[in-house]
């Protein structure tokens, strides 16, 4: 596959075991997420957009994809540029992983 301008995010992805483990290690309290329809442009444009925030100020910037990971397999498009950008989506913070009810 090409290499894309992506690539220090796709190795980011490839390199944790998931981005639960940055929560666990930085306690970042800023995050990005999509809409609930979780289309293609809600969960690639909050995953750009928090590779930009994070590259540009410093500070880790979470996406969160907003629907269950056991739906992001039945989303063709979504699948595919994965696949091709070597994203694993089972490294990826979904909103339900998250209780946002912690203090």
């Amino acid at each position: 596959p090409p290499r894309s301008t992506l690539f220090p995010y796709t190795t980011l992805f490839r390199s944790l075991s998931s981005l639960s483990s940055i929560l666990e290690k930085t306690n970042p309290k800023k995050y990005v997420i999509g809409n609930s329809s979780a289309d293609f442009d809600s969960i690639f444009g909050s995953l750009i957009y928090a590779f930009f925030l994070t590259s540009q100020l410093g500070e880790p910037y979470l996406p969160i994809i907003d629907c269950n990971k056991t739906d992001i397999p039945l989303r063709f498009d979504v699948s595919f540029v994965m696949k091709r950008l070597e994203i694993d989506y089972h490294h990826l913070l979904y909103s339900s992983d998250i209780n946002y009810f912690d203090k």
